[in-house]
């Protein structure tokens, strides 16, 4: 590629990048309206606003899963090494701070809703446990399959040793393998805290501490995807709990899950700042607005876990077919993919059950 050519498409990437911005900004105000009953003029603690109903953080999710896309756009398209600018930001921030974003509500809500249930048995408590996770990675086999299909030829962009894994999603599909990671961990925590009597909380951040150790040295830097969000989920967790806990457990906590920081470049810690800035502004306009159910991003975060799973082994090969640089196209291909894989998903869960 010339200097001529790589610069007019990196100025059109930024030019896509910044009309995709505006576009989710407008869509996510457009997904509010005030809410009347609820002014926010009563006294409320601080991180009151890192908590979030479950229709703000399906807008957060689908403001990520675009995120991601326009970070990988970046890296399949562009490549490394960008001058400074919106796509070079695109690059390094978008995609990271989607993943702690998806991570922390990941944590949140799974621990809000363990609050609301009571510990019956073991075997109850690990048909749960098999039940989440099958309901992790199905979705994930299911677009594998749906792979294979329509694309008899392998991805060019695999590996002759990685075929296999990759054709069952078990290669390339880190973010579903640290979600299954981290929810075994969740539920381990939950049976041992039962079983020794002791908080959940304690035993679940030690259980994170020792997976960051053995993750660390096993994948290492290469693949540091796979310890960079223990913090993320271990904070929805402590958010979701904060007033069960007693304050101590929950800062000694804090401070040992954030030192997890201290092994990683700084640019991390960045965008976990960056990540917080967002769950802050998020959970604030959550107090004082409605969601509107209807909505195009709410829409739009319902599919995101398809949208993530269909946007490089379906939409891009797609794009690719198409022969077309172009990342709102990317987007808008994945939309279609994902809202009719869901659909198909869905309808064999029905046949199934039947």
């Amino acid at each position: 590629m010339s200097n001529y050519s790589f610069d007019n498409i990196l100025c059109r990437t930024d030019i896509e990048y910044a009309i995709i911005i505006l576009l989710l900004s407008v869509l996510f105000v457009f997904s509010l309206k005030p809410d009347k009953v609820n002014t926010f003029k009563q006294k409320q603690a601080f991180l009151s606003c890192l908590e979030h109903g479950k229709q703000m953080s399906v807008l957060l999710k689908g403001c990520a899963c675009v995120m991601i896309l326009m970070s990988h756009y970046a890296t399949r398209v562009l490549g490394g090494g960008l001058p400074k600018g919106v796509s070079y930001y695109v690059a390094i921030y978008a995609a990271n701070v989607a993943l702690v974003l998806f991570m922390y509500i990941s944590g949140y809500g799974l621990s809000k809703l363990q609050t609301t249930k009571n510990f019956v048995s073991y075997r109850a408590h690990g048909n749960e446990c098999f039940s989440r996770l099958i309901k992790v990675y199905s979705p994930l086999l299911f677009i594998c399959l749906l792979h294979t299909a329509l694309f008899v030829l392998p991805d060019p962009h695999v590996s002759g040793e990685g075929k296999f894994l990759y054709a069952i999603g078990l290669a390339d599909e880190w973010y579903v393998i640290c979600i299954i990671y981290f929810y075994a961990l969740y539920y381990l925590s939950l049976g041992a805290a039962y079983l020794f009597r002791t908080n959940q909380t304690v035993v679940l951040a030690v259980l994170m501490l020792v997976y960051y150790a053995i993750a660390y040295h096993v994948y290492g830097e290469a693949q540091a995807h796979y310890y960079r969000f223990p913090l993320a989920f271990m904070t929805g967790h402590l958010i979701a709990l904060r007033n069960q806990n007693p304050k101590y457990i929950t800062w000694i906590v804090t401070i040992l899950m954030m030192m997890t920081l201290l092994p990683l470049e700084f640019h991390y810690t960045k965008v976990y700042v960056v990540s917080f800035l967002i769950l802050l502004v998020a959970g604030f306009v959550d107090k004082i607005c409605e969601i509107r159910a209807g909505s195009i991003l709410y829409c739009l975060g319902v599919i995101s876990y398809f949208f993530y799973l269909t946007h490089e082994r379906l939409g891009f090969r797609i794009l690719e077919f198409l022969g077309v640089r172009s990342c709102i196209l990317w987007i808008l291909i994945t939309i279609l993919v994902a809202t009719v894989s869901k659909y198909m998903y869905d309808k064999t869960l029905k046949f199934q059950r039947k």
